[in-house]
């Protein structure tokens, strides 16, 4: 009888623990008809033990070359308060050091998180998208947008001193700057 009994409950357990393990949070993308780039899909999934992870897709469009762009997440808390999360500074369009690029019309995925608060709803907008060439669309003001574009010129300027080296020592001379000899 013992067994039988632990027999059942170990199928109810198994049955109902898919339900309990993954649940996803309530989640909006912002209309944003204008954005130049476009967020076609928003979820955050909860995982016990994981906290939540917010994941979105963004479409490039097929005109146009963009080299960076920001997202904004507003998430609505159980109690009803909200917290503002600025996911990464440089989501770099260009081609990366992998050899990987994209290309007009690709669906990019990124991820955000863990976030491990009791969040009830999230939603997720375009905050800026920075062209090759042009005018940048969005909240050039916002922090994470301010923050990207510093650290892009620290590294300009970073390169610009490692090439007067090169011009002026070689690669001995670059090596002996970064401390590598």
């Amino acid at each position: 009888m013992k067994i039988k009994t632990l027999l059942l409950i170990f199928a109810v357990f198994c049955l109902l623990a898919p339900s309990g393990l993954a649940q996803t949070v309530e989640t909006k993308v912002k209309s944003q008809p204008d954005a130049p780039l476009q967020i076609i899909r928003a979820e955050c999934p909860s995982v016990p033990g994981e906290g939540i992870r917010c994941k979105v897709s963004v479409q490039i469009p097929p005109t146009g070359l963009w080299t960076a762009y920001g997202l904004k997440w507003k998430l609505t808390l159980k109690g009803g308060e909200t917290l503002t999360s600025y996911p990464g500074g440089d989501v770099n369009l260009w081609t990366s050091s992998a050899g990987v690029s994209f290309t007009p019309g690709t669906v990019l995925e990124r991820e955000s998180g863990p976030f491990f608060m009791d969040i009830q709803s999230a939603e997720v907008e375009l905050e800026f998208a920075v062209p090759a060439v042009g005018e940048v669309w969005g909240d050039t003001l916002s922090r994470s947008y301010i923050r990207m574009m510093s650290l892009r010129s620290g590294r300009e300027m970073a390169m610009n001193y490692l090439r007067s080296i090169y011009k002026k020592e070689g690669t001995e001379g670059v090596l002996k700057a970064l401390g590598i000899r």
